[in-house]
């Protein structure tokens, strides 16, 4: 289960569950809001809180709804704040427990630290006070990327043993009860650490900055306070634990794989495991290969056969011996004797024209025989022509390849005693190229939001590139070095946003028999659902638009490939293309509220019907 879903299912926890006692709740910000200054306590202590600095905003939440900071990272300040006064009942010295939902949506510099606090109590010379911070970025020195600091005599820091990751919500908790800091990841406690007395300390609770300039960036939402030391049982009734097996060892869709045993880790409150292997991912009750294990691994039985691809699945048990959480199903493959798992795929129709091929090499191979060409026949017959000769690496690099054409190649595996295991004959088929985003630079005239055009000129609510240096994006990429980020903020007239490019000449997309457009797109957790389209208009000013499916491309944070038929653009000339636009929202739209950032990479022209 990814740490996302992990947070989800969280969410769902309610205070107060059967058999769980808490202690008195003495702030509880749900952070809802969506309008408006105040912020509301609802624990009943009347620790209500105002936005003092900057303006949070409204988004999805795993509770309802929450509120995302923009703050500016180390030490700018001028970030978004909320002041919660100083009041007898947040006056917290003998016990304390604190637990939030956090985003974290900072970059995390490489060799950088950069220090952001989704909540603090603000720091003063005059008395001790508490606060906590989740940093990027430390050094080796230091186990962690998230610390709970409570500024006691002697200062305590607890820290989370993990990174955490962008983007995606987590739980963060920790609990004191008076001569112990024990901290909390997504319900499961991670370290503890003793800690004297917390003196008495005036000052207010802030959430979104710590008062010193360290503002948080993300979002963050059901921040909880208590009087008293919440125990590990009570948190994960704020946040249950993940009752899955997980980190599977082999890695989910490991390859080369090439010993037998499997590994994991157990879920929470499980005592005893049963392992599911086979070859399909629906597995039965005939691929049970160890029923009722006490131990977190299996020795397959059977062996691995060279160049399967498997499947396995771990179920928990827990200590009722009743209750069965049925695990995620993971897979791997076998090593094989040949060259296997070409990439790019054995029948692709989208390579692109400076392909570098690759695959992984086959049991005991020293050595790899590349044979490669557009003939069919000669590379099956390893002719001269096409013998690309040994290689000791797992890559060959064939040069420049023409557009919408379809090569062969093979991968002979040499072993140390010079005996030859031949492979199967592969062939793929190269792109059209559209855009690949690679030629923008940041030279005035050489900018990307010169080329894709954006709302300072075609009046919508999109903003092509960043507004300093590097405009393109290098880190967020399909392929190469750069992609284009179109920031989208539909709460203003006219509701969609849009990047268009015009071709002169017109452009034809129908050279070679191309008959589908391909792209990639990107969106982030962050973001709001919206739809993502595409407008062609041809030169005689036809147009036609194609709205992806569902909104899934706008918040899912990995590439998704989409394909369009032509012919889907009814009635516009592929031959005679003058504009693509990029849409996210909906033409015509009389409101919005969608906002976030989308990536796009890699378009092109592929040859897709058989």
């Amino acid at each position: 289960m990814s740490r996302t879903a992990v947070c989800l299912l969280c969410g769902l926890a309610i205070l107060g569950s059967a058999g769980v006692a808490f202690g008195e709740l003495v702030g509880h910000w749900k952070l809802d809001e969506t309008v408006g200054t105040q912020i509301a306590d609802s624990s009943g202590k009347n620790n209500n809180g105002t936005i003092t600095a900057g303006k949070p905003t409204a988004t999805v939440g795993v509770k309802d709804g929450a509120l995302e900071f923009h703050g500016l990272g180390v030490s700018g300040g001028g970030g978004d704040m909320i002041t919660i006064p100083h009041s007898a009942s947040l006056d917290l010295k003998n016990a304390i427990s604190i637990a939030l939902w956090i985003r974290p949506d900072a970059d995390d510099p490489e060799g950088k630290a950069t220090t952001t606090a989704p909540m603090a109590k603000a720091l003063s010379t005059a008395s001790p006070t508490w606060s906590f911070q989740v940093r990027y970025g430390w050094n080796s020195n230091l186990k962690s990327f998230m610390a709970f600091t409570f500024n006691t005599t002697p200062r305590a820091w607890a820290f989370v043993d993990r990174k955490l990751t962008r983007y995606e919500w987590c739980h963060i908790a920790c609990s004191f009860n008076g001569t112990t800091l024990t901290t909390y990841l997504n319900g499961l406690p991670t370290e503890s650490t003793p800690m004297g007395a917390i003196t008495s300390s005036p000052t207010p609770v802030l959430l979104g900055s710590d008062g010193w300039g360290c503002d948080w960036i993300g979002a963050i939402d059901d921040v909880r306070m208590y009087n008293n030391a919440l125990t590990a049982d009570e948190i994960a009734a704020i946040c249950p634990p993940p009752r899955k097996a997980k980190n599977p060892n082999p890695a989910n869709g490991a390859v080369g794989v090439q010993t037998p045993l499997l590994r994991w880790e157990a879920g929470y409150k499980a005592v005893m495991h049963e392992v599911y292997v086979g070859t399909t991912p629906e597995l039965g009750a005939t691929d049970l290969a160890a029923p009722r294990s006490p131990m977190t691994m299996c020795w397959y039985v059977p062996g691995l056969k060279p160049g399967v691809k498997y499947y396995w699945r771990v179920d928990e048990i827990e200590a009722d011996l009743v209750t069965v959480n049925k695990g995620d199903v993971w897979s791997f493959t076998a090593q094989a004797l040949t060259a296997y798992l070409p990439a790019p795929a054995d029948g692709a129709a989208d390579a692109t024209l400076d392909q570098v091929l690759s695959w992984q090499a086959g049991q005991a191979a020293t050595k790899h025989h590349v044979y490669f060409g557009t003939d069919l026949n000669a590379v099956t017959q390893g002719a001269a022509g096409v013998d690309k000769g040994l290689l000791t690496v797992t890559t060959f690099t064939p040069g420049p390849l023409d557009p919408v054409t379809t090569y062969y190649w093979r991968v002979d595996e040499v072993k140390v005693d010079n005996s030859v295991v031949p492979g199967a004959v592969w062939s793929f088929t190269t792109c059209q190229p559209v855009e690949d985003f690679e030629s923008y630079t940041d030279k005035e005239g050489e900018r990307i939001y010169e080329t894709w055009l954006d709302g300072w000129t075609n009046s919508t609510c999109s903003t092509v590139g960043y507004v300093n240096a590097p405009f393109a994006e290098r880190r967020i990429v399909h392929g190469g070095k750069q992609s284009m980020p179109l920031d989208y903020n539909n709460t203003k007239t006219p509701f969609y946003s849009e990047a268009d490019r015009e071709f002169a000449p017109a452009a034809n997309w129908t050279t070679g028999g191309v008959d589908t457009l391909v792209l990639y797109v990107q969106g982030r957790v962050a973001n709001t659902a919206a739809p993502v389209y595409i407008v062609l208009t041809d030169s005689s000013n036809k147009t036609a638009t194609v709205t992806y499916p569902d909104m899934a491309p706008s918040r899912v944070p990995s590439w998704t490939q989409w394909q369009i038929p032509l012919a889907d653009f009814t009635g516009v000339n592929a031959a005679r293309i003058k504009k693509m636009s990029i849409g996210v929202g909906t033409r015509g739209a009389t409101t919005g509220t969608a906002k976030g950032i989308l990536y796009v990479d890699d378009i092109r022209l592929i040859k897709a019907k058989k």
